[in-house]
C-alpha cells in the first residue's frame, strides 16, 4: 500500500509540474500575441510553433482591449493584425459573437453611414451560416475572392452582396487595406440585412475533373 500510494503522490507531483509548466507557456503565449496584435501582427508565431487556442486569443485581445483604452492610437495597428491574420484569429476563437464583442474593443470605430457591401464567400459556409466577418465596398474585390480561393470548397463560391447598417460596421478600411486596394470592412455578420446572392462560381476541381 505505501509503494502504490508513493507512486500516487509522485505521479501527483509529476502532474503538477506539467500543470505549472502549460501555465506559464500558456501566460508567455497570451503575452506573446497581445504583443504582436498591438505591433500590427509583426512576429506572429505560426501555428506550428505554438499551441494556440481560443481561449488564449480571448485573454490577449482583452489585454490589447485596456491597451487601446489608455492609447487609442493603437487601433490601427490593431486593424493591420486583423486584416493580415483575422482568418487564423476567427478559426481559432471558434466563436464569431464573442470575437465580434472583441473587435469592437480593439479596432478604430466606425463613424460614416450605411453601405451596400460585397464578399466572395464559400458556398459551404454561406449554406452553413458561417458568413465571414471582412467585406468590402467594391464588387471587383469580393468577385475576386468568390471566384478564386473560397471557390476551393466543396460547392464553390458565391458573391453575396447586403445593406449593411452602420450600427453593424465594425472598422471601415485602414492604412493596410487601402494599400492592397480592397476597401475592406469589418462587419458583425449576424446584423446583416437584405443579403443577396448575386452570383455562384464552379469549384475549379470539379471542372478539372470533367
Amino acid at each position: 500500500m505505501r509503494r502504490s500510494q508513493g507512486r500516487v503522490t509522485h505521479r501527483g507531483l509529476r502532474t503538477r509540474k506539467i500543470e505549472e509548466k502549460n501555465l506559464i507557456y500558456s501566460h508567455m503565449h497570451i503575452d506573446s500575441l497581445a504583443s504582436s496584435f498591438l505591433s500590427g501582427g509583426r512576429d506572429l508565431r505560426s501555428r506550428e510553433d505554438v499551441r494556440a487556442n481560443g481561449l488564449c486569443w480571448v485573454e490577449a485581445l482583452e489585454r490589447v482591449a485596456a491597451e487601446c483604452i489608455s492609447n487609442g492610437e493603437h487601433r490601427e495597428q490593431c486593424l493591420t493584425s486583423w486584416v493580415t491574420h483575422g482568418g487564423r484569429i476567427r478559426e481559432e476563437i471558434g466563436d464569431d459573437r464573442l470575437l465580434v464583442q472583441l473587435l469592437r474593443e480593439v479596432l478604430p470605430r466606425y463613424e460614416s453611414p450605411s453601405l451596400t457591401l460585397y464578399r466572395g464567400e464559400s458556398a459551404e459556409r454561406f449554406q452553413d451560416g458561417r458568413i465571414g466577418l471582412c467585406w468590402s465596398s467594391q464588387r471587383h474585390t469580393a468577385e475576386m475572392f468568390g471566384s478564386g480561393l473560397n471557390a476551393y470548397y466543396p460547392g464553390g463560391g458565391v458573391l453575396l452582396s447586403a445593406t449593411v447598417d452602420a450600427a453593424a460596421i465594425l472598422s471601415g478600411p485602414g492604412k493596410h487595406s487601402r494599400w492592397l486596394g480592397e476597401a475592406e470592412h469589418t462587419v458583425d455578420p449576424h446584423k446583416l440585412t437584405e443579403l443577396e446572392v448575386l452570383l455562384r462560381y464552379p469549384n475549379p476541381n470539379d471542372r478539372a475533373r470533367r
